[in-house]
């Protein structure tokens, strides 16, 4: 079976799998000379395909994903339907628009090689993905929420159009999408996987998740709810890397650096981040009477977290593990 996979997104390319086995991959930004560029149009495809050396009609199923935020762009006759999975679906008509309205912004500079609105925008709201209830202000115990969400409900059926061919695929979740690449990295071997982007939204996938790996495959776990992809954007920024990608390069530096400097109080959740603020924030209220609705006029160091206490509840302490892959 040849496997055709689509990347809209940022990063855009596009991926030929045979029987399962990943074979040869055509990365956007090197023939377009767009860094990071983003969205797909038909000589993008027709060119990856005389690259692999297969024609359109070789092609039995097409995987698609993107990135955060970026709809699904269509252009030149390009299709894409999602039957019985409408619910995941919102029309976008205005991203493109008012990123092109932006110069200087990092949506601006990816959108370059896409000189013309598309035809259509559809957005697959990720968030709306199946995710394991939990208390969020508590640490996951994995063992047990490991498998209750099936990989295929992180995927949605659907139709590519292309050319007078309707090819049956999938829409796969972004953050799965690299779940499964680093799980093929580490040989398959049984792991647990984190994902992150530059972005953090705690209570959904978009964000990031954990997901457990298998010989077997890849499982949703939880969204995580992690700051570190906006702490690696902000850091990597302060650092001059450039307004574009500036934390995927602080990333990759990353898994080559040692961890000479550890604090504390910088692991934990946005959810137990705002949790232990919002806690301070009453008690510095409460214990100023007669200041007003808001008590006395802030300062620095009501925000500063104390250095004697943690985020976290004290049965939750952290072991440190050893990381074999990492990806960005």
């Amino acid at each position: 079976m040849n496997v055709l996979g689509l990347n809209f997104g940022h990063d855009a390319g596009v991926s030929l799998i045979i029987d399962g086995v990943f074979v040869r991959h055509w990365e956007k930004e090197r023939h377009r000379r767009v860094r990071h560029a983003l969205g797909l149009r038909a000589r993008d495809i027709d060119d990856a395909l005389d690259s692999f050396g297969i024609t359109l009609d070789e092609v039995d199923r097409v995987a698609m994903t993107t990135t955060q935020m970026v709809p699904l762009f269509l252009y030149d006759g390009i299709r894409v339907a999602f039957p019985g999975n409408e619910r995941f679906l919102i029309p976008t008509r205005g991203f493109y628009d008012l990123w092109r309205g932006r110069p200087n912004t990092f949506y601006n500079h990816l959108l370059r090689d896409l000189d013309a609105r598309p035809e259509d925008q559809i957005s697959v709201e990720e968030f709306l993905f199946p995710r394991v209830a939990r208390d969020h202000e508590s640490f996951l115990d994995m063992e047990s929420l490991i498998g209750v969400v099936p990989p295929k409900r992180h995927t949605c059926e659907s139709v590519f159009s292309f050319k007078g061919r309707e090819i049956p695929g999938a829409f796969v979740s972004h953050h799965f999408a690299h779940a499964y690449y680093v799980h093929a990295e580490n040989g398959r071997r049984p792991s647990l996987i984190i994902s992150f982007d530059g972005i953090c939204e705690p209570q959904s996938w978009a964000g990031g998740g954990l997901y457990s790996g298998s010989p077997q495959g890849v499982s949703p776990v939880e969204p995580h709810g992690f700051y570190f992809g906006p702490f690696y954007s902000a850091l990597g920024d302060l650092m001059g890397l450039g307004p574009v990608g500036s934390a995927g390069k602080l990333m990759g530096l990353a898994a080559w650096g040692r961890p000479n400097y550890y604090e504390p109080r910088m692991v934990g959740t946005y959810c137990e981040a705002r949790a232990y603020f919002e806690a301070r924030l009453i008690s510095r209220r409460s214990s100023r009477p007669g200041s007003g609705r808001w008590g006395s006029r802030w300062t620095a160091s009501t925000f500063a977290p104390a250095r004697s206490r943690r985020w976290w509840r004290p049965t939750s302490r952290r072991a440190r593990k050893p990381c074999s892959r990492t990806a960005s």
